[in-house]
């Protein structure tokens, strides 16, 4: 028995599959792990909230996260933003590879500089 393996019948020509998973991120230490959110500041690593088939190479799994912060709130990751709005943030899809390796930092007083204006990093 695996505590952490959900079992559930896909109906056969299902394209996608959408799951919804509310998570509390540790404000202290204990069996949760390290804090990584106060009242001003957050920290999410995918990984502790990502749903994903048994068996597969995280290359192959893709996934259209979203992601609802506080209102006012900044963020910053390196997953591509799809839009914004009152609703959430909308990313594109992305591998599990590569949503697992952007954690979004996340705060009220957030300030981020733009380092070279004009120029967008490459996506692979």
């Amino acid at each position: 028995m695996d505590l952490y393996a959900f079992e559930c019948e896909v109906p056969a020509g299902a394209e996608t599959l959408e799951a919804t998973l509310d998570y509390l991120l540790p404000t202290e230490s204990g069996t949760a792990g390290v804090p990584s959110a106060s009242a001003q500041v957050a920290v999410l690593p995918w990984n502790l909230v990502v749903l994903y088939p048994k068996d597969t190479k995280s290359d192959d799994v893709k996934f259209s996260a979203k992601l609802r912060i506080p209102v006012g709130w900044k963020f910053a990751t390196a997953l591509p933003v799809a839009k914004e709005s009152s609703e959430g943030i909308e990313f594109e899809t992305v591998s599990l590879t590569t949503l697992v390796d952007s954690p979004v930092l996340t705060g009220a007083h957030m300030k981020t500089y733009d380092l070279s204006p004009g120029q967008k990093p490459r996506t692979g």
